[in-house]
């Protein structure tokens, strides 16, 4: 089974607000508040293997008394698996012991190829058949590198949606969004593979 955790209670991908699970022959539990959720899982997830995402958790690792809930739930010896989805995390010394750190890779070229040729068959769908130069592509793809798929097909969509169309102009639309992207997040992304 999986479950889920986001700070604001936003549904997740899995569909749940706050961590939401459901004990053998109990009623469904659901918290938004990190200790409290951290808590009813000890409570009630005991002997029962789970599938934790843990998203916005680590907005919390100044807190103390979160980070020591955490490492309870960690630690608890308990048939769970646990992930914290984050861009970027500096762990509590508590931490560093009982976590893994890791790495998924940024897109490869041909990965944005892929988000690119959809973004693109759906304007084909809305518009009808219309050429792109392959050099356009190509062009395309080399500046996104360093953005996430889910970044690429935004800045991909914008560039088609203001004009309705993509042309040599959206180049500098997508490398104007990928400097904001960069701003933003104060993070410059790299990528060694094409």
């Amino acid at each position: 089974m999986t479950d889920g955790w986001t700070v604001d209670g936003t549904p997740t991908d899995l569909q749940s607000e706050g961590l939401a699970f459901k004990p053998e022959g109990g009623k469904p539990v659901r918290s938004t508040f990190p200790i409290d959720a951290m808590q009813e899982l000890l409570d009630h997830g005991r002997q029962r293997p789970l599938f934790l995402i843990f998203k916005d958790l680590p907005t919390f690792f100044d807190e103390p008394k979160v980070v020591r809930k955490l490492a309870d739930v960690l630690e608890a010896g308990q048939p769970w698996t646990v992930f914290f989805v984050t861009p970027h995390v500096e762990l509590p010394l508590l931490l560093e012991k009982v976590v893994t750190l890791v790495e998924v890779p940024l897109p490869t070229a041909d990965d944005l190829r892929e988000v690119l040729l959809g973004n693109l068959r759906q304007l084909a769908g809305q518009k009808g058949r219309f050429q792109v130069p392959q050099r356009l592509i190509e062009a395309v793809i080399r500046a996104a590198l360093g953005l996430t798929r889910r970044q690429a097909s935004w800045v991909f969509r914008m560039a088609i949606e203001d004009d309705q169309e993509f042309s040599e102009t959206d180049l500098d639309l997508i490398s104007a969004q990928k400097r904001q992207i960069i701003a933003k997040s104060g993070v410059l992304p790299t990528s060694s593979r094409s």
